[in-house]
């Protein structure tokens, strides 16, 4: 089964979104603006406000050494600022990817903000083979374009580092899109990433509110087909996602969070 799956997945530490709601909007998630963004487009924390922490979960296909385990945390600063930290790993004993990141974002106006972060990467191969290590940088955009909508843009390893004695780069990934809160309980979500060696994958998505607890999302991408639905259940301070996906190459994932805000909703 293992040389079925799609190249990316042994690439070699590429960059992964974070979160089961961007997993249910298809992956649309760099002009989205919660929690997750301190590991999807960083700059959306200036807007964020709150102090967050969450965990999530993945499994590729129903196979567990393709699971996916992150923790995200995010604190504003002042008025202006905020910092986040991410970590992510993906694998098992014998092969497994590491990621942790520090971010700084910083809000120009009410309108734009600009964010940096600097990436530990570890990409581990087992005892035979050992681990290999590299840092490299992301650095995103996000700018209100209009009262209800939000541009996102994003760039990982634009520079193109790599492994030690690797020849190949880490490959880089560009993303940008928009969310568009179209009515006060409708979202609609859409972006455009680009990686390196891969074609152009299109990502749109939707979430609907019928009451202000819960949450229904549906959205797919285009370079793999992948379709999705999700849900999301907002208990007090608490928010729990669920997302299965249908790849239908590969059949069933699933996406698990749960993250916590601190103090009240402004």
């Amino acid at each position: 089964m293992f040389l079925l799956l799609p190249i990316s997945l042994f690439a070699g530490n590429e960059w992964q979104p974070s979160g089961a709601r961007q997993a249910g909007l298809g992956g649309a998630s760099v002009g989205i603006v919660d929690l997750w963004s301190a590991t999807n487009n960083q700059a959306g924390m200036a807007f964020f406000h709150r102090p967050a922490a969450g965990i999530y979960f993945s499994n590729r296909y129903m196979v567990k050494e393709l699971s996916t385990k992150s923790l995200t945390a995010t604190m504003p600063l002042w008025k202006n600022d905020a910092i986040g930290v991410s970590v992510n790993h993906f694998g098992y004993s014998a092969y497994y990817e590491l990621t942790a990141g520090v971010s700084y974002a910083r809000k120009f106006g009410n309108r734009f903000a600009a964010s940096l972060q600097f990436d530990y990467l570890r990409l581990g191969q087992g005892m035979d083979f050992g681990s290999k290590d590299a840092v490299t940088f992301e650095a995103s955009i996000m700018a209100f374009v209009a009262k209800n909508m939000t541009l996102g843009i994003h760039v990982f390893n634009p520079i193109g580092i790599k492994f030690k004695d690797d020849v190949a780069a880490i490959p880089a990934c560009y993303r940008i899109g928009l969310a568009w809160n179209v009515a006060k309980r409708v979202l609609v979500a859409a972006e455009v990433e680009k990686r390196d060696q891969t074609p152009i994958n299109v990502k749109l998505g939707a979430e609907y509110s019928p009451v202000e607890w819960v949450s229904l999302r549906a959205g797919f991408s285009l370079k793999p087909a992948i379709f999705d639905i999700g849900f999301g259940f907002n208990i007090k301070n608490f928010v729990i996602d669920l997302t299965p996906v249908w790849d239908p190459t590969l059949g069933w994932s699933t996406h698990i969070a749960l993250s916590y805000t601190f103090g009240k909703k402004q």
